[in-house]
């Protein structure tokens, strides 16, 4: 999952980097400063979590929440289609779902062991 963020963030940022002079309805730094921070950001985080370093469930849950946000925000406040309106119900179902996964994934004992957490 956290992979996929970064390589995502990775396409957006080399599609908003070669963007043909189209009018866009943002400037043209946000597709490839988004992308670019994105992917960094799943680097990072990913990085964290496979070597099981303290810090990476605290940084994904934030992650996790952030582009939540993020993706929200761009969607409310950037996106106008009707293919926007139709699906926010899917969007919204998939967006809890995935929030929930992360959250339930790192409090397992499983994952509080490999972090070396102690338990809430």
């Amino acid at each position: 999952g956290v992979l996929s963020v970064s390589a995502f963030g990775l396409v957006r940022l080399s599609l908003g980097l070669a963007m043909p002079d189209v009018p866009l309805g943002v400037p043209g730094f946000y597709l490839p400063l988004s992308g670019g921070s994105w992917a960094l950001t799943g680097l990072v985080v990913a990085c964290g979590l496979v070597t099981g370093t303290p810090w990476a469930p605290f940084a994904a849950r934030v992650g996790a929440i952030a582009l939540a946000g993020w993706y929200w925000s761009d969607r409310l406040f950037l996106v106008r289609s009707d293919y926007a309106r139709q699906t926010w119900p899917a969007s919204l179902l998939v967006t809890l779902a995935a929030l929930g996964f992360v959250f339930w994934s790192l409090r397992r004992p499983e994952s509080r062991q490999f972090f070396e957490e102690t338990p809430a």
